[in-house]
C-alpha cells in the first residue's frame, strides 16, 4: 500500500494544519512551490473610524497584500486589541476586507476575506484558509446608516449587536437584500431570512467584485460611498 504522506494523513484523520503553517503547494512569487514555512502572517490594524470603502480597491480590482507589504504573503490576521467592535471601529474589519459570497450554491452566509496574489483568503487560523475562486461575488461594505440601509440594498448582519472580540468578526455574517427596516425597534429584515437582524451589527454593500468586474452599487457616485461617523448606528 502506498504511504499516504502528511497531507493525506491529515485528510483521513480530519486534522487540519497548525495555524502558521502553509501548505507545500502554495506558489511562491516566481511560480515555484514554496514548501513549508512558518513566515508570520501580515497583521492589519483596526480602524478607529469607518474606513473609506475605496481603501480595499486598487485600480479596477481588490487591493492585494503585495500592494500593502513588500513581502508577498497569503496569510493575514488582525492586530490583537481589547476593544469593542462597534460600527465606530468599522466592526473591526480591516480596511482591505471584503465580504465574500459563493455563487456555486444558494447561501445566506458570507465570509470575511482579503485578496492575495494567490486569490481571496480567510483570516489566518480559520479551518478553511483558501476560498474557492470560482463563481463568487465579494463586497466592500460600510456600516449601516439611515441613508444607505434602504429596501433592495444588499446588507450583511451580525447575529449580535456587534462582534464582542476579534475572532467573532470573521464569522456568522448573514447576507441578503433588505426587505424592510424597523428604525423604532432597531431591526432590519432581509429577504428570505426568518429572523430580524440588529441594526448596530449591520453593514451595507457599496462595491461588488465578481472576479472580473468592479461595480458601484446603489446608484451612487464614487465619492458618495463612505459614511460619516455622525451617521453611525451605535449600541
Amino acid at each position: 500500500m502506498k504511504p499516504l504522506g502528511l497531507l493525506g494523513l491529515l485528510a483521513v484523520t480530519g486534522c487540519s494544519l497548525a495555524p502558521g503553517t502553509a501548505r507545500a503547494d502554495t506558489p511562491a512569487p516566481g511560480g515555484e512551490k514554496s514548501g513549508w514555512t512558518n513566515k508570520p502572517p501580515i497583521r492589519f490594524p483596526i480602524s478607529d473610524k469607518p474606513a473609506d470603502p475605496w481603501a480595499g480597491v486598487k485600480g479596477d480590482k481588490p487591493i492585494t497584500f503585495e500592494d500593502e507589504d513588500s513581502e508577498v504573503s497569503s496569510r493575514w490576521e488582525l492586530k490583537k486589541q481589547d476593544i469593542e467592535c462597534t460600527a465606530a471601529r468599522d466592526h473591526c474589519l480591516p480596511s482591505i476586507a471584503w465580504l465574500w459570497v459563493t455563487q456555486l450554491r444558494p447561501t445566506q452566509l458570507a465570509q470575511v476575506v482579503a485578496f492575495t496574489a494567490y486569490g481571496p483568503r480567510t483570516p489566518n487560523g480559520l479551518r478553511w484558509g483558501k476560498i474557492n475562486p470560482d463563481a463568487y461575488i465579494a463586497y466592500r461594505t460600510v456600516p449601516a446608516t439611515k441613508h444607505n440601509l434602504v429596501p433592495g440594498a444588499i446588507a450583511f448582519a451580525y447575529p449580535q449587536p456587534y462582534p464582542k472580540e476579534l475572532t467573532e468578526v470573521y464569522v456568522d455574517w448573514r447576507y441578503g437584500k433588505v426587505e424592510k427596516v424597523d428604525w423604532e425597534l432597531g431591526f432590519v429584515f432581509l429577504e428570505g431570512d426568518g429572523e430580524p437582524r440588529i441594526l448596530t451589527g449591520t453593514r451595507v454593500a457599496v462595491i461588488s467584485y465578481d472576479g472580473k468586474q468592479l461595480k458601484i452599487l446603489g446608484d451612487k457616485k464614487r465619492d458618495q460611498l463612505a459614511v460619516s461617523p455622525k451617521d453611525l448606528i451605535l449600541p
